[in-house]
């Protein structure tokens, strides 16, 4: 008779959905839950989130989720969230505006302020994030400038993640990897750094406690513990981490010659090492991941690129694949496939957002060049693709310079489920493509550090034993050369460019 083994949650509140998925001790995936919330747009390069739906949508699946738990065998849920959002709040803890996320780059005119009106390479250094409207130390200027009754009437700027928190557990904490994506924590004493303080124009008293992502939470609120079924016996609460640095952990990518490559809304190339590691050019981000662990990486374009091309020009698209009972992107996976390497010339810059690593160029924007009269959808679904794959080995060619070599890149997040995009992945970085048997790496590196605050497991490095590679996607010659010719060109067009987005 089989024996049923201990069980950990990991709950991932992602950029566009939350997800909470049960794990037995060996990381088998027991049961999962997801719910999505919203992105607003009210202007231009503003990207907000309601900060009750996304606690009510955490709420929903950890309630789910814990009904599908054997509740003796429970022991630890572990929490990750996404980076680089930032949410004033007053005195009773009520959000003063909506939070603005990571997409957000409505802060271009602070960020310039603070570069020209700091040593942006001691800042760099102090806080391993380079001046960028990505970062919540510009969007905090921001609501200086912009909105000063708001950040009068701030009592505290915080992540999603710490409202959720404070709402839940009714603290103000956060943990060191969240922290170290404000652009406002030294990522040497791991505490909040005074020059990046004074250029916010905060005291430390309005950010929350830093901790360790190992931290245990505090119980949770009666009113929350009642409705989740936890009043009469609770498992432990672990603070965790950021879900691109949890994503390392989760995918098994903890040594420093080790790349985690995720595309889920966004795309990051990271890498964990035992120091921070900052790069002379500033082309990388160093943010604390886990005690002695700091994660080098950048942040890249997306799924999010994909889903709007497809909610803009793809109407149709989307009829013909619900009248042949299929989803929009087995459909769009045929048209990429029908389209050779290198879309016959069309070139794609996916900067709808602004670029990210390695450049930080906020005002870059989105680029369709070659575009003849040969060209349709196809090839335009298949530029996209290539066009974000480009992005992220741009970043990705800068980690593997300042780490010193990467030896192992494993992929993670929903792009996985595309065949295609992971073959040009692989085709343009011209390297093997591990793809490990949890996909959702983010839940499964929360549900992991909760693991290791309890004692379920002593190391880090213990984790790759946990995980198994499913599968390993090989680069083919021909397609490379011919990516490696066109990827120059997409460098050589950037560089073109760059000047006159300004």
């Amino acid at each position: 008779m089989r024996m049923e083994k201990e069980q950990v949650i990991g709950i991932d509140i992602g950029t566009s959905r939350c997800r909470a998925i049960l794990f037995d001790i060996t990381g088998r995936v027991l049961a999962e839950v997801n719910r999505t919330y919203p992105t607003l747009t009210p202007c231009p390069g503003w990207q907000e989130q309601d900060p009750n739906a996304v606690l009510q949508a955490f709420l929903e699946c950890l309630k789910e989720i814990i009904k599908q738990a054997n509740r003796k065998m429970l022991l630890a849920i572990g929490l990750s969230s996404y980076l680089f959002s930032i949410l004033p709040v007053d005195r009773k803890g009520r959000p003063l505006e909506r939070c603005l996320i990571w997409t957000d780059i409505r802060s271009q005119e602070e960020a310039r302020r603070i570069r020209e009106e700091s040593d942006r390479f001691e800042l760099y250094n102090h806080t391993g994030c380079p001046i960028h409207p990505m970062f919540p130390l510009s969007k905090i200027r921001w609501f200086r400038e912009q909105r000063p009754a708001v950040f009068r009437r701030a009592h505290k700027f915080i992540s999603m993640k710490e409202y959720i928190v404070h709402e839940v557990f009714g603290e103000y904490i956060v943990d060191w990897s969240v922290a170290s994506g404000s652009g406002l924590f030294n990522i040497h004493t791991l505490q909040w750094d005074k020059g990046a303080l004074e250029l916010a124009g905060l005291e430390p008293s309005q950010l929350s406690v830093p901790a360790s992502p190992l931290t245990r939470l505090p119980t949770m609120r009666p009113q929350y513990a009642a409705e989740l079924g936890l009043a009469d016996s609770t498992p432990t609460f672990v603070l965790g981490g950021a879900d691109g640095l949890l994503s390392n952990i989760g995918a098994g990518a903890v040594g420093p010659h080790e790349a985690d490559n995720s595309v889920g809304t966004g795309g990051a190339a990271r890498v964990l090492v035992p120091e921070p590691r900052l790069d002379k050019h500033m082309r990388t981000f160093c943010l604390v991941a886990v005690p002695k662990r700091w994660a080098v990486g950048g942040v890249t374009a997306g799924g999010l690129i994909y889903n709007w091309f497809i909610q803009e020009f793809l109407s149709e698209e989307r009829q013909v694949a619900e009248k042949q009972g299929m989803s929009i992107y087995e459909l769009l996976e045929r048209y990429a496939q029908s389209v050779p390497p290198g879309s016959e010339g069309l070139i794609f810059l996916p900067f709808l957002l602004g670029a990210r690593a390695p450049s930080w160029n906020a005002g870059a924007r989105g680029v369709l060049f070659g575009l003849g009269y040969h060209h349709g959808k196809k090839h335009f679904v298949r530029a996209l693709m290539e066009g974000v794959t480009y992005d992220r080995f741009s970043a990705f060619k800068a980690v593997e310079e300042v780490v010193g070599g990467i030896n192992s890149l494993r992929i993670s997040g929903g792009f996985v489920h595309s065949p295609t995009w992971t073959q040009i992945m692989a085709d343009i970085y011209g390297r093997e493509l591990l793809i490990p048997s949890v996909i959702e790496t983010s839940a499964f590196g929360a549900a992991f550090v909760a693991m290791l605050a309890i004692g379920l497991a002593e190391r880090l490095e213990d984790v790759q034993s946990m995980v198994t590679i499913q599968k390993v996607i090989y680069p083919h010659p021909d397609a490379h050369q011919i990516y490696e010719e066109v990827f120059a060109k997409y460098q050589r067009l950037y560089s073109k460019v760059e000047d006159a987005f300004e």
